[in-house]
C-alpha cells in the first residue's frame, strides 16, 4: 500500500467520525446520571433506576464483562479523578435512536457508580462523606464525554474493535464482539 492510499484510509476510518464532545466536572456528571436515571424509570416505573439496573440499560451486548477492575483499582481511578486527572468516555448512538450505550469507559463508569453507591471509598471517605455541603465541587475532577453517531452496527463494531484489539482487551473480549456483531449482520 502507497502512503497516500494509507492516508485516505486512515482519514475515513471510523475514528475520524465527528463526534460531539463536552467536558464536565465530576459533580455534573452525577447530577446528569441522576436525572437520566429518574427520567427513564419515569417511563417505565416512576422509580429511580439503579445503578445495576442503569448498566444494564446504557452497557451494550458487545462489550467485555464488567468485573475487569478490581476495588483497588477502582479507588486509585476515583483518587486520581479527584486529583484533577482527566478522562475520557466514548458514547455511541445510532442514526435513528435517543438513548447513548457506552462505547468505551464500561469499567470507569462503573467505578464512578460504585463510588456514589459507597462501595469504594477513595482517601477513606465515603461519595457521601466527600460531598457532604457540596464539597464535591471543590476538586477539580474532570471528564471528557465524546459522543459518536453512527449510521450502521458494522460502523461500531469496527471502531470498538479497532480501539481495543492488542491493547487493552483479551483475545476473548474482542472475540466476542466479534462474534457478537458477526450475528447482529446476519439477523
Amino acid at each position: 500500500m502507497n502512503i497516500a492510499k494509507l492516508i485516505t484510509e486512515c482519514r475515513n476510518s471510523s475514528f475520524a467520525k465527528p463526534s460531539y464532545t463536552v467536558n464536565i466536572d465530576l459533580e455534573t456528571f452525577i447530577k446528569s446520571m441522576t436525572l437520566y436515571t429518574h427520567s427513564f424509570a419515569d417511563d417505565l416505573q416512576r422509580e429511580k433506576m439503579t445503578s445495576e439496573e442503569f448498566l444494564t440499560f446504557v452497557t451494550p451486548e458487545f462489550q467485555r464483562s464488567n468485573d475487569k477492575w478490581s476495588k483497588k483499582m477502582k479507588v486509585s481511578f476515583i483518587e486520581n479523578l479527584l486529583k484533577g486527572a482527566k478522562t475520557n468516555l466514548l458514547l455511541f448512538k445510532m442514526e435513528d435512536e435517543d438513548d447513548s450505550k457506552i462505547l468505551d469507559g464500561l469499567q470507569r463508569t462503573t467505578a464512578i457508580l460504585d463510588f456514589i453507591d459507597g462501595k469504594i471509598k477513595p482517601f477513606g471517605f465515603t461519595f457521601s462523606e466527600l460531598n457532604k455541603d457540596n464539597q464535591l465541587r471543590k476538586f477539580r475532577a474532570r471528564l471528557t464525554i465524546s459522543i459518536y453517531r453512527f449510521n450502521a452496527l458494522s460502523e461500531v463494531g469496527s471502531f470498538y474493535i479497532e480501539m481495543n484489539e492488542n491493547i487493552t482487551h483479551s483475545k476473548k473480549d474482542i472475540q466476542k464482539a466479534k462474534d457478537w456483531f458477526l450475528s447482529e449482520r446476519k439477523s
